[in-house]
């Protein structure tokens, strides 16, 4: 179903299903619940600085997805519904590439560009790497010069992706420096995540089964906090195997990962703090909850460049690039993982790229 605007009348234009016509005609036919999403809009077009006019508003001239018969059609990014209406801000999820062991993606300059072969560059600066076996970690930490830039494949103590749940609430003042009410003290997250029930205790995590075996989250003794100074107290422990469940995922062909997540307990605590919350925490309000997560590829994909290429590099992916160098050759798949709020609705897509060393 969609929403079409034809000369400022909004129509509804809807295709049924098999099953559906198949009610019509039976006089059968009702509808009983719907749901509303908006995957086309892409809401980094947002510009506070402009008005949001028709003329000077790209986010409102993205075009909009007419309706589609497809039976495995579905919303990604449904619209929220919250029953209570004194809600003044709602939690977002937010990558975090600046705390203790975090995972952050590598944006190669572009006069350091690899040629593609074709004629063009083969840049990749907004991806997560994922190393399939020992022989690619090593390889990539001798170019990027540190482990942070990738994580390895069932890696349960290094690197990992960090995930954080809260406010993004902060005012920026004429100096340039923040409101230092907004920057989240303990009782404004009581105030206003978990009175609200805004707190996100557990989180949904979608992978693709083709190339994810499993997915390791913390234990109950991982913590994420800072002390009176501001220095960052985060440790997620060793990570251990999380449960994939039997519910839907909102991606066709995910599988679904449920986790309990860790108190986020990064706090604004006075002036007399020798470090910003923004030494840990990528937020700048009250914080609700936090998870880290790193990821088992699927054991055929870590064979190494001595060993038989699987089919699937090919198929899914891309086979002897150039990523690094002029002279070292990788596969790669990339792919999209997804993070999900239980208590928030708050969803957050990361890209992930699987990569092979290959040879030369």
């Amino acid at each position: 179903m969609a929403f079409l605007d034809n000369s400022g009348d909004i129509m509804i234009d809807a295709i049924l299903t098999d099953e559906g016509r198949k009610k019509i005609t039976q006089g059968r036919f009702r509808v009983v619940k719907f749901a509303l999403g908006d995957d086309e809009i892409d809401y980094s077009m947002y510009n506070l600085d402009t008005e949001t006019t028709e003329e000077g508003a790209d986010i409102l001239k993205t075009p909009i997805f007419e309706a589609f018969e497809q039976r495995n059609a579905n919303i990604h990014h449904g619209l929220a519904s919250y029953g209570n209406y004194d809600l003044l801000y709602l939690p977002v999820l937010q990558l975090n590439e600046i705390a203790p062991t975090a995972a952050r993606k590598y944006l190669k300059p572009l006069e350091a560009a690899i040629p593609d072969g074709t004629g063009g560059q083969y840049l990749s600066g907004s991806t997560f790497y994922l190393a399939a076996n020992d022989e690619t970690a090593d390889k990539l930490r001798d170019y990027f010069g540190e482990e942070s830039y990738f994580l390895r494949s069932n890696e349960k103590v290094g690197t990992k992706v960090i995930v954080e749940s809260g406010l993004n609430t902060s005012v920026v003042q004429s100096d340039g420096t923040y409101e230092t009410q907004h920057f989240g003290t303990r009782a404004q997250r009581t105030t206003y995540l978990v009175e609200k029930g805004l707190v996100d205790r557990h989180f949904f995590i979608y992978c693709d089964p083709r190339f994810i075996k499993q997915l390791y989250t913390p234990d109950k003794f991982a913590h994420f906090r800072n002390d009176r100074t501001g220095a960052p107290e985060v440790n997620f422990s060793t990570l251990q195997p999380s449960a994939g469940t039997s519910l839907a995922p909102s991606i066709e062909g995910y599988q679904t990962f449920i986790t309990k997540g860790v108190d986020n307990l990064v706090y604004y605590h006075g002036t007399l703090m020798d470090r910003p919350t923004t030494d840990v925490s990528v937020l700048r309000g009250p914080r609700g909850s936090v998870i880290a997560f790193n990821f088992e590829i699927a054991p055929e994909l870590t064979t190494t460049s001595d060993g038989t290429r699987n089919f699937k590099y090919s198929v899914y992916g891309e086979v002897d690039r150039y990523i690094t160098n002029a002279t070292d050759k990788y596969d790669i798949i990339d792919t999209v993982v997804s993070v999900e709020g239980t208590n928030s609705l708050s969803m957050l897509s990361l890209p992930l790229r699987i990569i092979r060393y290959a040879g030369t």
